[in-house]
């Protein structure tokens, strides 16, 4: 790419008038109209300021009009006719020549073929004269680790405290913030230049040692010089994993090209942002006001709750755990919980920087919080919030097409996590059970579930006489009623005070944009919450209660009538917005529901928008169009997607899963997860793509089609870093399937997540009420009960894992529990039905009875005619007042890593597995260790085996065959590395290969004298780098020593056991072992 910094734009004639003289002609021309940007064909292409660019066009028009001439197909009249209008107009340029260009290109081109190079952007041109705005204040991490920021920090919080605590502490950040900005070290760029300074002498005293290797001097400058360099890269790499945000790169795996690439992207957003809001004529102007728009629409007067049941209120008893005293102990809890490496606020200031510098600022930050809890005040500046733009797609072109995010400050995220974390220990008491977000104990597929059995119902009843309306909500969270949520809490029976708190916390926020890595604009807000605020989801749950209780009982006469089978009944589920709606399909009780929708709509600010809303009825439904009408949505389906998963009323079919077989294939075959290593590609899997699957699996059942299609995806990405490749892998899946404690790599199989789905729904249904739970109990009684063949396809998965583990599942008597009294196994692990003897009671009382029936309390009421042997058996449990139902193995609730150890429980236990996968492991290391016990290296022998033609000769000693057991240890270049590394393996009568070594560090007389995490971190990081030298010389042709080797080794344990806080014990072990 030739770069062109213009001085001013002038220049650019004397300079394009010789390139374009080249054959680059065509290349240049076509780059400069596709950098410039097309934005009809190059949606998110970069747009120049217009106003800047008249005599850049006359440059470029002269140059046109003269190929034309050359191309003899215009005259000098035709082409100043044709041409002349564009001069201040580029965009209009830029559109005709479009179809112009591919045409000159094509002729220029056959003439002078170019280079292979790309059509895009072979020139870049930057106007050095256009002003930049400053970025942002952001604080980096390692900037605690520079010279002077300690004391710049201490000095800063020395100061004596004036006036209120919480303006005294914001006064200091700002103080602090300005001197640090003064600190010439502050800036990463500066790192960067410096590192690649350094990194230049290093090569240059390399090159002199060549020359004179024991030159003293030369010594000691590249030991000094070293050391530089490692500072300033554990700085830079510190900075790009901070900037890269990905939370599941975890456990010591630096993968830095794949954060590099997030950056990248991140930074191609930012240019779509760019070129959406340069396109606009009125640029940042229009934006600040969209949203001056949003966060300040029309009020709409006084919201009347009188209207709006109140339902559950806070009972009396809870009402200190929201008002109660604020601790130094629950500041410091939510400091320390936070995410080190989360994006800040306006301020600049990040977790990291309230952590590292606690004994400092922590007295200080507690003051000021502790007099916000007995004053109720906090500053704007506190409150002030910037918001990101998020793309909704990579062809966004209007502000529309953009996800505002709020990047709230830390020190407001620690004061409204506080009054969070005390929101939800009484949310579950006082908010609808229709709601499943954000609430404690409730799961958002439940609603899944539940909904995908209702609209079953449907199916299997034949000519339904019910609806389901799945409804949108209009930028709810940026459009609900603040003062509609304070009224709300007050009619709830939260305490004034604790009401108090939130108002000063939720009232009188501004915005600010980041365009650019700047902040625009000072934006006022009348409405809305932040989605970025700890407090948002809680509030939000009671401007939704207020519609559920309106829904459930209205008290104006409206009464919407809800599905009902039975006893059971259900109106409506919610996951925060998403909102379904079931009941009665006829026009009165739609009229009734739009008329619910419009009350609560004035009140609370929340508007359905119908064109994105979705209507479900059975086909054979009369009056369908009338019903459509009534509701103003559209038309029906017969199916939806509800948070993410498809439900219907027909069975689902395998192209209803498609989108997860997309999204799943679209990460593993991105360009960004090419980059992982292995030990990389298997984070990604574990906490990426495995929780995208278990989240599908917990909501439905997923074809067996696809699950092989997934497994197939899942192996080829981690064994050959592509999905789409087909090579060599020596490990079945299967086996990489196992636990670590069986040999595998502790990624559960889809039938294991299955399974302990399963048993987790079991569980709950026991143990935590809750609508899905009522639904079973009232259709299918137990799930020991036999299901029967019109069942739904997810009861019978329950019911086939139900009989898997009976014997592991254990029944506590309590006073109301649901337990079935002839099919669940609460007599002593029986059930009543397989017994003798209980003919009669099955007589007496229907056979999917409560085993309510035969209590009375606590008191046992068994009819007299049953047998002695059965009595005494029923009269020897205990009734319990209250507690937990189902109880595992261990006496306590189930797990789901209980679920998942039980489904593997009958796999053999490897001896190897604690010393791999100890709780120090770096991962990038163990799992090389892995490959190597398990024959998944592909050494010469094992291909030699598949008819693969290769050298095998070892080409680290060039005296034996390769193959595992000779490249660890037997061989003389690596036996020479590993016994200076652990010198107790100089006892061995012969040279150890790796199990020997394994066994050795497992045992536990070894293990005393030694360190139990220690060696076995120097044994797989050996391992690691044996491999990266063999593959070294066999397909990269350089070479290292032993001695090298060693001391590449002992530098990357030092790196590891910097963060150990016993790592001083060690790094006096690792200077011995130079």
């Amino acid at each position: 790419m030739l770069q062109i910094l213009l001085k001013s734009v002038g220049l650019f004639g004397i300079i394009l008038d010789s390139l374009l003289r080249t054959p680059l002609f065509p290349g240049l021309l076509w780059g400069i109209l596709t950098v410039v940007g097309i934005k009809m064909k190059k949606p998110g292409a970069l747009f120049c300021i217009l106003a800047s660019l008249e005599n850049f066009n006359r440059c470029v028009l002269t140059q046109i009009s003269r190929i034309l001439l050359l191309l003899g197909t215009f005259t000098h009249g035709i082409i100043n006719k044709m041409l002349t209008p564009y001069t201040s107009n580029w965009i209009g340029l830029c559109q005709m020549m479009l179809g112009l260009m591919p045409i000159l290109a094509l002729i220029t081109w056959w003439e002078n073929p170019l280079p292979l190079c790309s059509d895009h952007s072979p020139i870049l041109i930057k106007d050095l004269e256009v002003p930049s705005k400053p970025h942002r204040f952001q604080f980096k991490n390692y900037w605690t680790n520079m010279p002077g920021y300690w004391d710049i920090l201490l000095n800063v919080f020395l100061e004596r405290a004036n006036g209120n605590p919480l303006i005294d502490f914001c006064d200091k950040l700002k103080c602090f913030k300005t001197l640090l900005k003064k600190k010439e070290c502050s800036s990463s760029l500066k790192i960067e230049t410096s590192l690649k300074e350094l990194t230049s002498i290093q090569h240059d005293i390399l090159s002199s040692l060549d020359v004179d290797p024991n030159n003293e001097s030369l010594n000691a400058s590249l030991k000094d010089l070293n050391f530089k360099i490692a500072d300033l890269s554990n700085s830079w790499s510190s900075w790009i994993i901070q900037r890269g945000k990905a939370k599941w790169l975890t456990r010591g795996e630096d993968d830095l090209n794949f954060l590099y690439s997030k950056i990248r992207g991140r930074k191609n957003l930012k240019g779509i942002i760019n070129s959406t809001v340069i396109s606009n004529p009125n640029g940042h102007a229009d934006i600040i006001q969209h949203f001056h728009n949003l966060y300040n629409p029309t009020p709409a007067g006084q919201p009347d709750l009188n209207c709006f049941p109140v339902g559950d209120i806070l009972p009396p008893h809870l009402r200190h755990i929201l008002i109660g005293p604020v601790t130094v102990n629950d500041i410091k809890h939510d400091v320390f919980s936070g995410c080190s490496n989360s994006s800040p606020g306006p301020d600049g200031f990040n977790f990291h920087f309230y952590k590292t510098g606690w004994h400092i600022i922590g007295p200080h930050l507690c003051r000021a919080i502790q007099s916000f809890s007995l004053k109720g005040y906090i500053t704007r500046s506190v409150k002030n919030t910037a918001i990101a733009l998020i793309p909704k797609s990579n062809h966004a072109e209007s502000i529309l097409d953009f996800r505002p995010i709020s990047l709230c400050n830390t020190l407001y995220k620690i004061i409204t996590k506080i009054l969070a974390a005390r929101l939800k220990h009484i949310m579950p008491q006082i908010i609808n059970t229709s709601q499943a977000g954000f609430i404690n104990k409730r799961i958002s597929t439940d609603n899944v579930i539940l909904g995908s059995e209702i609209l079953g119902f449907f199916k299997r009843c034949g000519r339904s006489n019910y609806m389901c309306a799945k409804l949108d909500i209009k930028k709810a969270f940026d459009s609900v009623s603040r003062e509609f949520i304070l009224l709300r809490l007050a009619q709830k029976g939260i305490p004034q005070e604790f009401i108090g708190w939130i108002k000063s916390c939720i009232m009188d926020v501004n915005f600010s944009i980041c365009l650019d890595g700047a902040l625009e604009g000072f934006i006022p807000s009348s409405s809305g919450l932040r989605q970025g605020c700890p407090l948002s989801p809680y509030l939000f749950c009671f401007a939704m209660d207020a519609f559920s209780n309106l829904l459930d009982s209205s008290l104006d006469g409206d009464v919407f009538e809800p599905f009902k089978i039975g006893d059971f009944k259900i109106s409506h589920l919610l996951y925060a917005d998403d909102v379904l709606v079931f009941g009665k399909a006829n026009v009165n009780n739609c009229n009734t529901l739009t008329n619910l929708l419009s009350k609560f709509a004035s009140s609370s600010g929340l508007v359905v928008n119908t064109h994105k809303s979705t209507l479900i009825m059975h086909p054979n439904t009369p009056n369908s169009n009338d019903i459509c009408a009534a509701l103003n949505i559209p038309q029906s389906h017969t199916k939806i997607t509800y948070l993410g998963i498809p439900i219907s009323i027909k069975k689902p079919s395998i192209i209803d899963f498609s989108p997860l077989i997309d999204v799943i294939s679209n990460k593993l075959s991105g360009w960004k997860a090419k980059l992982l290593s292995f030990a990389g590609r298997l984070q990604f899997l574990r906490y990426t793509i495995w929780n995208t699957i278990a989240y599908w699996i917990r909501g439905a059942i997923i074809p067996k089609s696809c699950c092989k299609q997934i497994d197939k995806l899942a192996s080829r990405f981690l064994y050959s870093g592509d999905a789409n490749a087909k090579k060599l892998h020596l490990i079945s899946w299967r086996n990489t399937y196992k636990p670590k404690v069986a040999g595998g790599l502790g990624v559960p199989s889809l039938n294991a997540i299955r399974f302990a789905n399963s048993c987790s729904i079991i569980s709950r249904m026991y143990n935590f009420p809750s609508l899905l739970a009522n639904w079973f109990f009232h259709n299918y009684f137990s799930p020991w009960k036999p299901a029967g063949c019109l069942d739904s396809p997810m009861w019978k998965q329950i019911c086939d894992t139900a009989l898997k583990v009976k014997r592991n599942f254990a029944f506590k008597i309590t006073v109301g529990s649901p337990i079935s009294l002839m099919w669940d196994h609460w007599c002593w692990g029986d059930c009543l039905s397989s017994l003798p003897h209980v003919s009669g009671l099955k007589d007496l009382f229907p056979l999917n009875s409560n085993i309510s029936v035969i209590m009375d309390g606590t008191v046992w009421q068994i009819p007299s005619f049953i047998s002695d042997p059965i009595l005494s058996r029923i009269l020897s449990i205990l009734i319990h007042q209250d507690g937990a139902v189902l109880y595992w193995n261990n006496g306590k609730i189930g797990r789901y890593s209980d679920f998942l150890s039980e489904f593997y429980s009958n796999d053999t236990v490897v001896g190897w597995h604690k010393v791999l996968w100890h709780k120090r492991a770096a991962l990038r290391f163990s799992v090389f260790g892995w490959l190597s016990l398990v024959g998944g290296l592909k050494t010469a022998d094992v291909l030699i085996k598949r008819c693969i033609s290769v050298n095998p000769i070892c080409c680290l000693c060039y005296s034996n065959v390769e193959n595992v057991s000779h490249l660890y240890f037997e061989c003389d270049y690596t036996h020479a590395i590993i016994a200076k590394l652990i010198p107790a393996l100089n006892t061995f009568l012969l040279r150890p290969n790796l199990h020997q070594i394994v066994d050795f560090l497992a045992d536990g007389n070894f293990i005393l004298l030694g360190k139990r995490t220690f060696y076995p971190l120097l044994l797989w990081c050996t391992v690691y780098y044996i491999w990266r030298e063999r593959n070294s010389r066999k397909f990269g042709n350089k070479f290292c020593s032993s001695t090298t080797t060693h001391h590449l080794i002992i530098k990357a344990v030092s790196q590891k056991i910097k963060s150990w806080k016993d790592g001083d014990i060690y790094k006096d072990i690792l200077k011995r072992m130079h």
